[in-house]
């Protein structure tokens, strides 16, 4: 085989590996988002800008021990009445807002130490806002 016939065939072997890399790359960056969502509420600074922020969503979750205590660094996660996950987070501040259709959802919620599940339902006008507890046996 002549050396121009080896390069020819090594730039054909590296051109399809970039255009297989390119369209797996494509494929994650086109996987529909999660829903759009804002957590956050430390501090008056982060209370007041979750409390202007939230005109803009459909449902806010406001965690906290059973005494009352806001709670930060909850994982959460939402589905829908099919059992599709809709979002999958961590909720770094007391509060989390997210933008969803209207409709019934399972918010599963924990901390550490405790695993909490509820039924929402989401309206199709105005803030439904859930208070979850958390941590009920340490309070």
């Amino acid at each position: 085989m002549s050396r121009h016939n080896k390069f020819a065939i090594l730039f054909v072997a590296i051109l399809l590996g970039s255009i297989t890399l390119s369209s797996v790359q494509a494929q994650e960056v086109n996987q529909p988002p999660q829903a759009e969502m804002v957590s956050g509420g430390i501090g008056d600074t982060g209370m007041d800008k979750i409390v202007a922020a939230q005109k803009n969503y459909s449902l806010k979750l406001v965690f906290s021990e059973a005494n009352g205590e806001y709670l930060a660094d909850v994982d959460v996660i939402i589905q829908d009445r099919k059992g599709n996950t809709v979002i999958s987070t961590d909720s770094v501040g007391p509060i989390l807002l997210v933008k969803l259709k209207p409709g019934t959802y399972t918010v599963s919620s924990s901390t550490d130490r405790e695993t909490t599940t509820r039924k929402i339902a989401v309206s199709n006008t105005g803030l439904s806002t859930y208070y979850i507890h958390l941590n009920a046996s340490e309070s």
